[in-house]
């Protein structure tokens, strides 16, 4: 190669330097420009503003960090053609009136609003809250979805009143155990804990959040359910591990609108389960964490102070549920599921 004159030498460096000053102007105006950048998981991938990877630079940024690009619920507009207003349990529905446990369904407790939001009243009993899975009495034992494999869970409402009288029901928006209803309905001792006698269940639920009112606060919770109905824990349905934290907000923040997520990441071998909790997009509190529980006979009961406890949750489907309640309902603006894919999620 020719050698440079001193002159050309200062030009050409001149001109790197003012490229890098460019390409940083660039990098401040424009954070979705791509860089490359480690992810969740290991390895290495093209991000875009918020390190999010590029194949879905449109998903919130818990969900695309842990690889949940895959929107595969998605409601923004309820009407009656993805709300099964009037309880008929069809196919073809994302939402059902919950009719778990022998509850009869309220059709009377959802409303469609103008604005493309529902407002639902629910009941004590839980019949008018609004849930992916309703049950039939038939196999497989329900109708709807039902999500396996993790995901990232959102729901966008807010309160008419925070003034809740708990013998009338509560507030909540929940995950409930797929297994242990279809199991309750017919379903052959789905929950059954692997080298048990029957009728010893093990399940999860994970309470998104639950509103007790302005005396009791507010609740977000992970269940590990076990025992024979009744019987294992006397004076309780079931025994219970369970995890709680509340949300950092004032009692009128509820009558407000508010996203409220859950991100699940199941556990392999090598790496941790957990669930992390999240408002408005900010992380609340520190992640939940387990390690791979198999549901074979080396890992018998009680789940109590186990590096497993709570394991269960990776080997169920879980059922959304939502709703409000006879003193305060709830009107809902979204609800969005993102996960890695839809091929471990159950369907009818």
């Amino acid at each position: 190669m020719p050698r440079r004159s001193r002159a050309e030498t200062v030009v050409a460096c001149s001109l790197a330097v003012l490229a890098i000053f460019i390409l940083v102007l660039a990098r401040a105006f424009h954070p979705g420009a791509r860089v490359a950048a480690t992810v969740s998981g290991g390895g290495s991938a093209t991000v875009s503003g918020g390190g999010r990877p590029s194949s879905c630079p449109s998903v919130p940024g818990p969900a695309a960090a842990v690889g949940y690009c895959d929107n595969t619920f998605s409601i923004t507009n309820f009407t009656k053609s993805n709300v099964d207003t009037a309880g008929s349990n069809a196919p073809g529905f994302m939402l059902y009136l919950q009719n778990w446990f022998g509850n009869a369904s309220n059709p009377v407790a959802n409303t469609i609003n103008a604005d493309g939001s529902i407002t639902n009243a629910g009941q004590a009993s839980g019949g008018g809250t609004l849930v992916s899975g309703a049950v039939i009495t038939s196999s497989p034992y329900f109708r709807g979805m039902l999500f396996g494999g993790g995901g990232y869970f959102c729901a966008t409402f807010k309160l008419s009143s925070t003034e809740i009288n708990n013998a009338n029901g509560w507030p909540s928006y929940y995950l409930f155990s797929g297994n242990h209803i279809r199991s309750f309905h017919g379903g052959n001792a789905l929950d059954q804990w692997t080298g048990t006698a029957g009728g010893y269940e093990h399940f999860p639920e994970i309470d998104v959040i639950e509103y007790f009112g302005s005396s009791y606060g507010n609740n977000r919770t992970l269940h590990d359910w076990h025992g024979v109905f009744n019987a294992t824990c006397v004076g309780h349905s079931y025994c219970n591990d369970q995890s709680d934290a509340a949300y950092p907000m004032g009692v009128n923040s509820f009558t407000h609108y508010h996203n409220y997520c859950e991100l699940w990441v199941p556990a392999t071998a090598s790496t941790n389960g957990f669930v992390k909790d999240y408002y408005d997009g900010a992380q609340q509190g520190s992640a939940l964490t387990w390690t791979q529980y198999t549901g074979g006979e080396s890992q018998p009961p009680p789940p109590s102070d186990q590096p497993w406890l709570y394991g269960i949750l990776d080997r169920d489907w879980m059922d959304i549920a939502i709703g409000g309640s006879s003193d305060s309902s709830t009107q809902i603006l979204s609800i969005q599921v993102w996960q890695a894919s839809g091929a471990n999620n159950l369907r009818n």
